[in-house]
This record gives structure tokens, C-alpha cells and sequence, in this order.
């Protein structure tokens, strides 16, 4: 990423979300939830449903409910990301806020905006949130 090499503040969202994934329990338990009707298990029999032998999500196993032969389910992929969005969201602002990030802006000489890195690392960067008047994006501050 090139603007976190310069010093600028970038939260890299897919990365963030699959640490999520792996620490929040809040998000995992609700995910499980969400894939249950699409998994042809019987309702309520979350046994072992998409944990891995650590008890961590299971990717392969979401990826499988998620996009069934390559190709996603948009209902299912619909349900995934209503649970995922906003806990991402949460830890954003988080992120955003925090007394670590203020410095490296200051540091990275950026204006006082926060960068976020989107579509993984082909994505492009763009300016999300704003400490002055200046807005970009849809005019919420938001990309």
C-alpha cells in the first residue's frame, strides 16, 4: 500500500475483517446465524458449524455457502455482509479515532484525512473521512 509506505493512515479493510473473523465472537456467533438456512443443516444445529478445529471461522466452508460453484448467492452473500458491514464499520471508526492513527496523520502529513484501502490490493484508495469542511466521496465523508 502505497500511501501507509508515505506514512499516511490506511485501514485496510479486508485484512481487518477477517482479524474480525478470528476475535470478535459477537461477529462470528451472528455470522454463523445468518449461513445457518443456507447450509441444509437442521435448524438450531450449530454444532461445529463453520468453525474451524480451532474454533475459528471456517473460510473454505463460508466460501462454499457464500458462492456455491463460483458463482455468489446473493441472498446469502446479502445476509453475510448485513452482520460483516457494520461490525467493519464499528472497528473503522475505531481505528479512525484512535490516539494512534491522529498521530501517524499528523506524521503522514495527509491533511488531517483518513485513507481507506479498498477491493484488496488491486483496490483503489481513496479519501473517506474528513477533519475540516472539505468533503469528498458522496458528501457524507464516506467513500
Amino acid at each position: 500500500m502505497i500511501l501507509a509506505e508515505r506514512g499516511f493512515p490506511v485501514y485496510d479493510s479486508d485484512t481487518m475483517t477477517k482479524a474480525l473473523y478470528d476475535e470478535d465472537p459477537v461477529l462470528l456467533e451472528a455470522v454463523r446465524q445468518k449461513m445457518l438456512p443456507f447450509s441444509g443443516r437442521e435448524a438450531g444445529d450449530m454444532s461445529g458449524f463453520l468453525l474451524d478445529k480451532y474454533g475459528r471461522l471456517d473460510r473454505k466452508a463460508l466460501s462454499r455457502i457464500v458462492f456455491p460453484s463460483g458463482v455468489p448467492d446473493t441472498v446469502a452473500l446479502r445476509e453475510l455482509e448485513s452482520v460483516v458491514h457494520p461490525a467493519v464499520l464499528r472497528d473503522f471508526l475505531h481505528w479512525k479515532d484512535s490516539d494512534e492513527t491522529a498521530a501517524a496523520a499528523r506524521v503522514g502529513d495527509n491533511y488531517g484525512h483518513t485513507y481507506v484501502q479498498r477491493g484488496g490490493r488491486h483496490g483503489a484508495a481513496c479519501r473517506c473521512s474528513s477533519r475540516d469542511e472539505d468533503k469528498e466521496g458522496d458528501g457524507q465523508g464516506w467513500c
